[in-house]
């Protein structure tokens, strides 16, 4: 019972910490807090499961097809392989400073969906599950209220929320929106469904204010699944309606009140808010340069920055600055085979296609469908933007969801010895309890230290940050030039 209760306990504060949790007092405000309490929380989910595996000598797992286990391995393969053949092989493996998305990351993701799996199938617990939805609709939430109080602020025009980027937030928020939604519908409870109500207006309301064309996009591609499932053909019809709309008001885009207007001027296919898209047509013929020379295991994981640098097309400057530089494809097909290649495209696509295929068999459950409609949203709305660590782990936990939910279990009994299996667990915890230390405590450490501008303790607390190492060398160029200068 204990495990069991710490566990859920694990589950809440990723469901609601992640998406809020950020620290000012370090340079790397949103995504390294993240990181690292994922990092932390899904070492301690699986420590506390091993642990009560151990102790009842029992599991339970779920029957899920074969088929999606062989895709499962075949991405988890492309991940490692792509790795190994990097160009940078250390950046692959730590993930870059800005992203923290490398393969050790990636293998938290998979620690979190295996626990999910296991944790999640025992009946009692399997029937809990909904508290895990309310976990992941409380989250969104709050997340929704804290940027509208942004908008309140005067923080811009357009909010980022405690994610960090208009873009991530909005996206983020769009995968929360369908479980939300169906909360809203089911509530039988007068008190409970007013609170979903202001909950879906909360989030749709912070929506709104990202002004995110992708999340639109992916708002659009959920409408379009939702028509064909139920055969609700009048709701094509209007998308078609929108998208005529689209094209008139492109028509008369010239008049001031629509080129003026913060958000009609978005849906314009020219002047200043038309531009990130522009760099995005620029950026992709040159990503499928870099494709043609490395097409089957690509340049590796976190890679795209360093090896951008050789296909660039000057004409990126024309909207964007002189120093900034293009880490992501902002396409999800090419920021997959870019970094893993053909190869792990395909296990991608194909691990996509089996989940959603296993989820809609029980799809007559609202659960399943908004599941269902979150993976389909950020896809789609990808084909513009790309997903951060928070967008990761949600998304593990919705596939694990959508395979373990009313789902069969078998209970396996483990015949070994408990002190074999106390062995283990022992192991298991000393490897996760170090990982917590090198890849969640010391960089989270380190990048405080970097932000005091103490760049040497920095890079002693975590060496393995080697945007630190290089802060360090142009500051001590900087220097040398400057006594130069001086004599």
């Amino acid at each position: 019972m204990f495990f069991n209760k710490s566990i859920r306990a694990g589950y809440f504060f990723i469901l609601i910490g992640l998406p809020l949790i950020f620290i000012s007092q370090l340079s790397l405000i949103y995504d390294l807090p993240k990181s690292g309490l994922l990092i932390g929380l899904s070492s301690l989910i699986f420590i506390l499961l091993i642990w009560g595996i151990a102790i009842s000598q029992k599991i339970f797992l779920p029957k899920i097809k074969k088929t999606f286990w062989l895709f499962f391995v075949l991405v988890t393969l492309s991940v490692i392989t792509s790795t190994v053949f990097s160009i940078s092989p250390h950046i692959s493996f730590f993930g870059s400073y800005w992203r923290q998305n490398g393969l050790v990351q990636f293998m938290f993701y998979i620690l979190l969906f295996l626990s999910t799996i296991v944790f999640f199938s025992e009946e009692k617990e399997n029937k809990k599950l909904h508290e895990l939805v309310n976990y992941l609709c409380y989250g969104g939430i709050l997340t929704g209220i804290y940027g509208i109080w942004q908008s309140l602020g005067g923080f811009g025009l357009r909010i980022y929320g405690t994610i960090g980027q208009t873009n991530s937030l909005a996206t983020y928020l769009l995968m929360v929106l369908p479980f939300v939604f169906v909360n809203f519908l089911q509530s039988k409870n007068k008190k409970t469904n007013i609170f979903w109500g202001i909950g879906v207006f909360f989030i749709m309301t912070a929506m709104a204010l990202t002004l995110s064309r992708a999340m639109m996009l992916g708002a659009i591609a959920i409408m379009i699944f939702l028509a064909i499932y139920y055969r609700k053909y009048l709701v094509l019809v209007l998308i078609g309606g929108l998208f005529l709309l689209l094209i008139l008001l492109n028509i008369v885009g010239d008049y001031s009140f629509i080129s003026d207007n913060v958000f009609l001027s978005r849906f314009l296919f020219k002047g200043w808010a038309f531009q990130s898209v522009q760099t995005r047509f620029v950026v992709w013929p040159s990503v499928v340069e870099m494709i043609q020379l490395k097409p089957f295991f690509g340049y590796g994981p976190e890679t795209l920055a360093e090896a951008f640098q050789k296909f660039v097309n000057p004409q990126i400057f024309y909207f964007e600055r002189l120093d900034s530089f293009m880490d992501r494809a902002h396409n999800e097909i090419l920021d997959v085979v870019v970094n893993q290649g053909i190869f792990g495209l395909i296990s991608y696509l194909g691990l996509i296609f089996i989940t959603i295929k296993i989820a809609l068999k029980k799809a007559k459950d609202p659960l399943i469908l908004a599941g269902v409609c979150s993976l389909i949203g950020l896809f789609a709305a990808n084909m513009f933007n790309f997903s951060i660590s928070i967008h990761y782990a949600l998304w593990w936990m919705i596939v694990a969801f959508l395979l373990v939910y009313k789902n069969q279990a078998t209970r396996y009994s483990i015949n070994f010895k408990k002190v074999i299996l106390f062995l283990c667990a022992g192991l298991f915890t000393i490897l996760l309890g170090l990982g917590i230390y090198f890849f969640s405590f010391k960089p989270v450490l380190a990048d405080y230290y970097f932000a005091q501008g103490d760049l040497e303790k920095a890079t002693r607390t975590n060496p393995n940050e080697i945007y630190y190492l290089l802060q360090a060398a142009e500051n001590s160029i900087n220097n040398n030039q400057l006594e130069q200068a001086d004599s």
